[in-house]
């Protein structure tokens, strides 16, 4: 735990288990995440770098043959990365190549050539750009609509004096046209035939506007690849609702595995063999035969599962790694015990 707690080398800010978390957030957002091995008072540390500090020198300088989205390429290989530092004005300086030996990127991209991953929101991002310039002008629209009280609607069209004021008043401006009566704190106004007073009523949001919203949640949960009911809501019974958490399952457990492949594992190597090489730990010929344990299987009805679970096993239908795995324990830790 402790050398997990001090493998952030921004300042130790963060524990390994937080760096994991933010990587995965990151790549969802920005598509792509790195993380730079670096040596800090002899550890081996991990420093977490933002996408959009890997470019070309700015983000709209285009790219070339050599470099491409900030990656340095060789044949078509990359061989480094083009790292920059944040400005106080947010934008960039002091760019560098970081060898790529020297770099940990986490993406998963669907194309077998990309250099660079891509934000799991590029199937909506038009339309929340559109459900945003909505919003603003619907809290506009409902502002304006806060400072008007009443709607008056009278013969010459203009803008008629206070019509609270009674006919008692000392005012020596022209008399008033509406005729008001006040009768204890209340005040009743009286108009011409063809004119009308009526309190003003704010407009709500139509069902168009909430077909939109669900347009937007359904974009999202594709970029995802996640079923809408995990992303926004659960509907329908029982089968449908366990279809979509297995299905959920799937891709959070291939989430996990492209974190460990790209992240967990080189990062715990890094620090392990840093610390072996400074004799902080003993070398031991299998030191490199470790595993992450992976999430929990995400379900709705435990009980279902764990009886299926140990009938299961009861009938050596499963491994007790497997047994154990899907409990979020580890097999030789708890046979051990």
């Amino acid at each position: 735990c402790e050398a997990m707690s001090r493998m952030d080398a921004s300042g130790g800010r963060m524990h390994f288990c937080e760096m994991a978390d933010r990587a995965v957030k990151s790549r969802r957002r920005d598509g792509d995440v790195f993380a730079q091995k670096v040596s800090v008072d002899g550890y081996g540390m991990i420093k977490l770098i933002e996408a959009d500090r890997v470019n070309n020198g700015t983000l709209y300088k285009p790219d070339t043959d050599e470099l491409i989205g900030g990656v340095r390429v060789r044949n078509g290989i990359p061989v480094a990365y083009h790292v920059t530092d944040r400005d106080r004005f947010g934008g960039f300086k002091n760019g560098r190549d970081i060898a790529r030996a020297e770099m940990l990127h986490v993406l998963d991209s669907d194309r077998v050539e990309a250099l660079r991953g891509v934000t799991e929101f590029d199937v909506c991002l038009n339309s929340l750009r559109d459900l945003k310039e909505t919003v603003d002008a619907m809290r506009g629209k409902i502002k304006l609509n806060s400072k008007v009280a009443l709607v008056i609607q009278s013969v010459l069209g203009g803008k008629r004096r206070d019509f609270t004021r009674t006919e008692s008043s000392d005012s020596t401006e022209e008399a008033e046209t509406v005729g008001v009566q006040e009768v204890n704190d209340a005040t009743i106004a009286y108009t011409y035939p063809s004119e009308r007073i009526q309190a003003h009523e704010q407009p709500i949001p139509g069902d168009s506007w909430e077909k939109f919203i669900d347009q937007c949640v359904h974009m999202i949960a594709v970029g995802h690849d996640l079923p809408v009911g995990v992303i926004w809501a659960m509907t329908g019974t029982g089968p449908a609702v366990r279809f979509d958490m297995s299905a959920a399952d799937r891709v959070f457990r291939r989430e996990f595995k492209m974190l460990n492949l790209r992240f967990l594992r080189p990062s715990c190597a890094w620090s392990t063999s840093v610390d072996i090489e400074a004799g902080r730990i003993p070398f031991h010929p299998n030191w490199d035969k470790y595993e992450f344990q992976g999430p929990v299987g995400s379900t709705i009805d435990m009980g279902r599962d764990i009886s299926s679970g140990i009938n299961e096993n009861e009938a050596m239908l499963g491994s007790a790694s497997a047994w154990f795995d899907e409990s979020g324990q580890n097999a030789e830790e708890q046979t051990l015990l």
